[in-house]
């Protein structure tokens, strides 16, 4: 069956089309897909179309602005649609017509991403970003094949922790271990860096040892366990508490 424009009208907030003396309020996303005119003949797929476009036309306007920006998955709009109560025929006839234009494309979504993880995150991360967004594995596996992990970015930060240290090279690189792991790099990656670290864990121990005997802690047991309990090994502590005694002599 098919159905004759008999009217249409711009709005502030889009056009009306009226279709046998019905008036339905549609974006200008539908307008430019139909490139409806008065008189126009359209099929009974098209006026369905234009239906839901108007029955959910505030809905869909929060959308548009991110859709354009490339940050929704088509997941994501699957989920918002299904949230504001929308039937499943209607969802597919509208994600299918917004993949179609491309206002919906995984493949840009990843891309538009994919630079800003680069920067200081991991492969893992970027996976499990994808992952929450409901993108298909295959298209996941590409990404990550072309993922570019910034070891510039790991060398600079592990500088920085140094620069700031305050505790035991092995409580250094632990933290140090756990904060990149936590951005997503992987095991493999962390130590081929941290094998090249180089603090020097004598001097760092000599300076808390003093600090502790500077707020006259006498007990020697506390003392070692406030050194250990900072990542300090038992027998280093013991030769620094000695070299300190024999000094004081």
């Amino acid at each position: 069956m098919t159905y004759i424009i008999d009217k249409i009208t711009k709005k502030n907030n889009g056009f009306e089309i009226v279709i046998q003396n019905q008036s339905f309020l549609v974006d200008s996303f539908l307008y430019s897909v139909l490139l409806p005119y008065v008189h126009k003949k359209i099929e009974e797929e098209q006026l369905e179309i234009i239906q839901v476009f108007s029955k959910y036309h505030d809905i869909f306007q929060p959308l548009y602005i991110q859709m354009n920006r490339k940050e929704l998955s088509i997941h994501d709009v699957k989920k918002y649609l299904q949230k504001k109560d929308l039937n499943n025929k209607e969802i597919d006839q509208i994600l299918r017509l917004w993949i179609d234009e491309s206002y919906l494309n995984d493949q840009q979504f990843i891309q538009s991403h994919c630079k800003e993880y680069e920067k200081d995150k991991g492969k893992d991360a970027f996976k499990a970003f994808l992952n929450r967004h409901g993108i298909h594995p295959l298209l996941i596996e590409q990404a990550l094949e072309q993922f570019q992990e910034n070891e510039t970015w790991i060398q600079n930060y592990i500088q920085k922790q140094i620069s700031k240290n305050q505790h035991s090279a092995t409580y250094l690189k632990y933290k140090i271990e756990q904060n990149l792991l936590q951005k997503g790099f992987s095991y493999a990656l962390i130590e081929k860096h941290l094998n090249s670290l180089n603090v020097d864990d004598n001097e760092q121990l000599k300076k808390d040892y003093f600090k502790i005997i500077q707020k006259n802690e006498k007990n020697p047991y506390k003392i070692i366990s406030k050194l250990i309990h900072k990542g300090y090994n038992v027998d280093d502590i013991k030769k620094i508490m000695k070299d300190g005694e024999d000094a004081n002599e």
